[in-house]
């Protein structure tokens, strides 16, 4: 089993529609269907949500290690009100691309949305631990 922590500590999101007035983000592993984290409710202001608090959050990997390049999915939600109701959209993250303890900056454009909105990552810094 693979142990990962990660830290999203800046989340971004840009060219928000219109009607959109508070936001939130859930990170869903795609492994086992579950919520592993959420932000807090950030209100649109000019087509922008920004938030200023950190989410760290830790998901157990099994089978492979990451040296074979085996696809780690996380969905970042994005939505207005609960997880199923009010997405604005969604983009999926493979931390295996982020396997290195180091920072990143990821712009991935949400899909399901009708908007070219895109949600800005920032500082993702991802840890292994092998037990």
């Amino acid at each position: 089993m693979i142990q990962v922590y990660f830290v999203i500590i800046i989340i971004m999101v840009l060219q928000v529609d219109k009607g959109w007035d508070k936001l939130f983000v859930s990170v869903i592993c795609m492994e086992t269907g579950k919520i592993i984290g959420k932000c807090r409710k950030a209100l649109v202001q000019n087509g922008q949500c920004h938030w200023e608090d950190s989410m760290l959050s830790t998901i157990w990997i099994s089978n492979h290690s990451p040296q074979h390049n085996q696809p780690y999915l996380l969905k970042l939600v994005v939505a207005m009100g609960s997880a199923r109701f009010g997405i604005l959209g969604e983009a999926i993250i493979n931390l295996s691309s982020y396997i290195k303890p180091e920072t990143y900056t990821a712009s991935l454009p949400l899909k399901n949305c009708c908007h070219e909105t895109i949600l800005q990552v920032r500082h993702l810094l991802i840890v292994l631990c092998v037990t």
